[in-house]
């Protein structure tokens, strides 16, 4: 005998199927197999129930469990509590910690430079497009060299020199001829005095001061080596009492050589001092650490040179975007950082570093923050 079916069963097989429930061999066989179908139904359902109510649960968590991450998220976000971030010492220019040390912006990446090679980046600096006016056709405007302070630049063109006023940090006024020399390097001081050194075939010339008039400025024969292919050059702070003297430097496809350029006493005459020859390589690194620029012996591919500091610091840059700072009187290797590929000349007027290259409408100059350490020498 079978157990007595529910009510969806009777609803089925109707009263004579009730009355039949004990003897269901007496029933039709339409009337069986239909009451065996829904009693097969009943127990899938029985059977399924548990996966269904698992399924809806975990749906229901998961949903839950992003509304409540996304709600703690942005409650974070719009109550972040910025007394942990670094604070600015106004006295010393630096960062300082919460917990009171004081740390150099580049120092916050100085862990990692322990490893051959690796560039500090400029993590935390923007960088910023000067605006500036090309002579027509801007397409072919080429700049050699730049010298910038911070109420004007000179830029030293392939067949002329010219110069724009700086009234804004980001703006240059429309640029001037000054002279028609074709310049390799300028040499420009605080007081808008300027020089430039330039190249007729194999030999280097060398102009000390350029005259507004052309015809009244001096061009001297530069006692340089002809294998030099880039320098550059700063004069080297003296009494009126004693001859001018240039630091330069200048790169022969392998090495950096660092040399003096003096004036003869009473003859307009000038002579080369050659003190040491910089590579990679060479001199010990301001982090105090295992610091190597890698396994390098030369410089190669150097786009650009600049000399600081009444010549003390030197900066150079490299084709593959890499930016080296030394200190030229102590030997001290003081960083390398990553600023981008392309740059055909550089300069700093103590605040800012400016890189120039060239562009498909005209040259482009951008600028960013001169690294601290790099600041502190160059005001030393």
């Amino acid at each position: 005998m079978e157990d007595e079916e529910p009510d969806r069963l009777q609803r089925v097989v109707g009263h004579r199927g009730i009355l039949l429930g004990m003897a269901p061999w007496f029933m039709p066989k339409r009337v069986r197999e239909q009451r065996e179908q829904v009693r097969m139904q009943a127990a899938r359902s029985r059977e399924e129930l548990p996966w269904i109510v698992v399924k809806r649960f975990t749906i229901f968590m998961i949903v839950l469990w992003v509304f409540t991450t996304m709600h703690f998220g942005f409650s974070h976000a719009y109550n972040y509590d910025r007394s942990q971030e670094p604070k600015p010492d106004a006295k010393a220019g630096l960062l300082k910690n919460v917990s009171g040390t004081t740390k150099q912006p580049d120092d916050l990446a100085a862990d990692k430079s322990k490893l051959p090679g690796h560039s500090l980046q400029y993590t935390a600096r923007t960088w910023e497009v000067v605006f500036a006016e090309w002579p027509p056709p801007a397409g072919f405007f080429e700049i050699h060299d730049i010298s910038c302070n911070a109420s004007s630049v000179i830029i030293g063109g392939r067949f002329a020199i010219y110069e724009a006023g700086r009234p804004t940090r980001l703006s240059l006024k429309r640029l001037t001829k000054l002279w028609t020399f074709g310049t390799v390097c300028l040499l420009c001081s605080s007081g808008q005095e300027c020089g430039a050194f330039f190249k007729e075939g194999s030999r280097w010339n060398f102009a000390p001061n350029l005259q507004l008039d052309e015809k009244s400025t001096k061009v001297f024969k530069a006692p340089l080596p002809t294998e030099w292919l880039l320098l550059d050059a700063i004069r080297i702070p003296s009494s009126p009492k004693q001859n001018e003297s240039i630091r330069i430097v200048g790169w022969d496809g392998a090495l950096i050589v660092v040399a003096t350029l003096r004036q003869t006493p009473l003859v307009s005459q000038w002579h080369l001092e050659r003190h040491f020859a910089l590579h990679p390589g060479l001199g010990q690194s301001a982090m105090k650490a295992d610091f190597r620029l890698g396994s390098l012996e030369t410089y190669e591919d150097v786009r650009a040179m600049h000399l600081g500091n009444g010549g003390q610091l030197l900066m150079v840059l490299l084709g593959s975007g890499t930016l080296d700072g030394w200190d030229l009187t102590t030997g001290e290797h003081l960083g390398r950082w990553s600023v981008g590929s392309g740059y055909t000349a550089m300069c700093h007027d103590d605040r800012d570093l400016m890189f120039a290259r060239h562009g498909t409408k005209g040259p482009s100059i951008t600028l960013t923050e001169l690294p601290s350490v790099l600041r502190e020498n160059s005001q030393r």
